[in-house]
């Protein structure tokens, strides 16, 4: 499904040193992440995600929380 297609791009990249790229996802999967999912800029403002451009990574203490974060950004 298309949700799963989003959760898996999510779930693979969200981890690497290029983290969630949000135009890459607004214009593949046509969604705006930061809009559809409210808790990415509460952890943005905690400093468990970085937000640089347009490109979201977690940040030293996000990785340690990345299980409950990568959950948090699921579409269901």
């Amino acid at each position: 499904s298309a949700n799963d297609k989003v959760n898996e791009y999510i779930m693979v990249r969200i981890r690497t040193k290029w983290g969630v790229d949000l135009k890459e996802v607004r214009d593949k999967f046509h969604i705006d992440l930061l809009e559809s999912i409210p808790i990415i800029k509460e952890y943005i403002s905690n400093q468990f995600l970085l937000l640089n451009e347009d490109t979201l990574t977690l940040s030293g203490k996000g990785k340690l929380i990345a299980d409950k974060i990568t959950l948090d950004m699921f579409f269901e």
